[in-house]
């Protein structure tokens, strides 16, 4: 018994010193340049920098300064094609901590067209808006603001963006009813001249899925440590449990509920800008 009071105080020293490594990591951004490269990405014309860059406003909203690219998610929201996309673009704008914003949510529900789109309008300006991101963690703000950076500096302004919001049946995507596999054969690889991915987003909070493996997308560049099929193609898995041991290395696990999927080709060749290739479908493990 007389060991118990050293043990608990050994554990709340342990304690600190990893809140204060924590603290420090986080300290350590510099937020001012996290800004403009997010500024820089929302303004771009470039689809994927843009999405990750609203990820960025929702995850980080109380330390970002973005209020120079307000009127670039707006722009975003009104003439992107994608609803998926558009509704991302609506819960940036509501992290961005506009008063001006606010009253501009409030005009648009008697203009927008599409039902959906104006429920999650009506319910933000009810203040039911449930799609709220959790606190984010700011241990893991070095490494998006790295990424970040990265890709604004380096990545292609020409992208192709093949969004999967439906499976080959037709049927909305949900990791809690089905298991999916995305299989590309040996010779429909995405044809690009820089690099592709694969990446599954919550529905609800529009956001990368948190998973055991910490495995967000699937790029290219790392296909030599996935398990190629026996023709040469490669199959991933798309689902909310482990497909088995031996498929976890090609495993892009799907949140417990409604999803979707964009597939970014970044430089894509001219078959893909021409409209000659297309991704294969999404299907059903049956």
């Amino acid at each position: 018994m007389k060991k118990f009071p050293s043990i608990l105080l050994n554990l709340i020293i342990i304690g600190f010193f990893l809140f204060r490594l924590q603290a420090v990591s986080a300290g350590e951004v510099d937020w001012e340049a996290f800004s403009k490269n997010v500024v820089k990405a929302l303004k771009s014309d470039n689809k994927g920098l843009q999405q990750s860059a609203m990820q960025m406003v929702i995850k980080y909203s109380n330390q970002l300064n973005v209020k120079d690219a307000v009127f670039d998610v707006m722009r975003i929201y009104r003439n992107d094609k994608n609803r998926q996309v558009r509704r991302l673009a609506l819960v940036t704008l509501t992290n961005m901590n506009s008063e001006w914003v606010k009253e501009f949510l409030k005009r648009e529900i008697q203009f927008e067209g599409d039902p959906e789109i104006k429920k999650q309008l009506v319910a933000i300006n009810t203040e039911a808006f449930l799609e709220k991101p959790e606190e984010a963690d700011l241990t893991s703000a070095n490494e998006d603001f790295n990424k970040l950076k990265e890709e604004v500096l380096e990545l292609s302004e020409e992208e192709a963006l093949f969004p999967y919001q439906k499976d080959a049946d037709g049927a909305s995507l949900n990791g809690s009813t089905h298991c999916y596999m995305l299989r590309f054969t040996k010779d429909q690889f995405p044809p690009v001249q820089a690099f592709w991915s694969v990446a599954i987003y919550d529905s609800a909070t529009q956001l990368l899925v948190k998973n055991p493996l910490n495995r967000y997308p699937i790029k290219s560049p790392i296909l030599s440590d996935l398990k190629k099929d026996a023709d040469g193609g490669l199959t991933l898995y798309v689902q909310y449990i482990t497909p088995g041991e031996d498929k976890e290395t090609n495993w892009l696990p799907a949140p417990n509920g409604p999803f979707y999927i964009l597939l970014r080709l970044y430089w894509p060749r001219q078959e893909v800008l021409d409209g000659n290739w297309s991704p294969p479908a999404l299907q059903k493990v049956k």
